[in-house]
This record gives structure tokens, sequence and C-alpha cells, in this order.
């Protein structure tokens, strides 16, 4: 009976490994944005599913269910932000705003925060009222009122991709 305990407690922990990788990655995009901390969290799964009293190949069939679900986990976009920072990772320096925006085409750009009133260049200029950003394009995954997770692609002199980071709200 207490075997049957023991392998009850140690399928929990493989259970709940996998579910520590889909939770971090669902909730906060950690395969894409922090691959690192998405392998070393793998990998204390691995090691804590491992229990040194299993045998070898029951170890071994619990650390490779780990290492398998980490794999499908990192692949599946989950939420629609997850697609987004993927999208967003093909951008490459030196690409020309017009290829940027094809890539981005299903996002919505721009911030959606209201313009700042207290910049008189802004309304001396006539723009909208939305804030803008100098030298940048933003995306955001979704229209949703308050998503501030941007996708900010800094443009040069001359138009083209200088750098891409993701900003989550």
């Amino acid at each position: 009976m207490k075997n049957y305990v023991r392998l009850a407690f140690e399928y929990v922990a493989v259970l709940l490994g996998v579910g520590a990788l889909l939770l971090v990655d669902v909730a906060f995009i950690v395969s894409l944005l922090q691959w690192q901390a998405f392998i070393a969290i793998a990998v204390c799964a691995g090691l804590i599913a491992a229990a040194p009293r299993a045998s070898t190949r029951i170890r071994v069939v619990k650390v490779s269910v780990i290492v398998v679900a980490a794999v499908v986990i990192s692949m599946i976009d989950w939420t629609v932000e997850k697609k987004f920072v993927r999208i967003l990772q093909t951008l490459e320096a030196g690409m020309p705003e017009e290829q940027v925006r094809e890539i981005m085409v299903n996002f919505p750009e721009g911030t959606g925060w209201p313009a700042n009133p207290l910049d008189e260049r802004a309304e001396a200029a006539g723009a909208d009222d939305e804030l803008r950003v100098p030298k940048h394009l933003i995306f955001r995954p979704t229209t949703k009122a308050g998503d501030s997770n941007w996708g900010m692609v800094q443009l040069g002199e001359d138009g083209r991709v200088v750098s891409v980071g993701f900003s989550p709200d």
C-alpha cells in the first residue's frame, strides 16, 4: 500500500510540474520572453519528478513527460498575446517600415492611450488624440480597453528597424 501512495505522490509531482510550466507560459509568455527561466523551471520539475526511490525506468518516463510537456507548451500559442510576441519576434533589424506593417497587419497599430493634453507640439501638429512615441511603431495584440501590451519597433532615420521589443502591461 505504501508503494501505491508513494507512486501517487510522484505522479502528482509530475502533474504539478507540467501545470507549473503551463501556468507560467499562459500567464507570462515565459517560453518566449524568458526562455532561460522556462528551461530552469522545466529542469527543476524534472528533478523533483525523478525521485531517487523510484526505479530508473520510471524516473526516465517521468522526466521524459516533463521534457515533452515543456516542448509542447512552448510551441502552442495559448493566448493572442503569445501569438503576438511570436510574430513580433520575427521582425529583424534593417527591415523597412512597410514590411513591418505587412507582418503585423493582423494587430492594431498605435498605443491606444489618449494623447498628453499638456504636449503643445502634438496639438500644434494637428495629431489625433492618441499618444505617439517618436520614431517608433507601436502594435498591440488586441483592441481591448486597457490593453497596454506593446510591441515597440524603433525606426532609424532611414525608416528601417533598429530594434524590436515587447513591453507587457
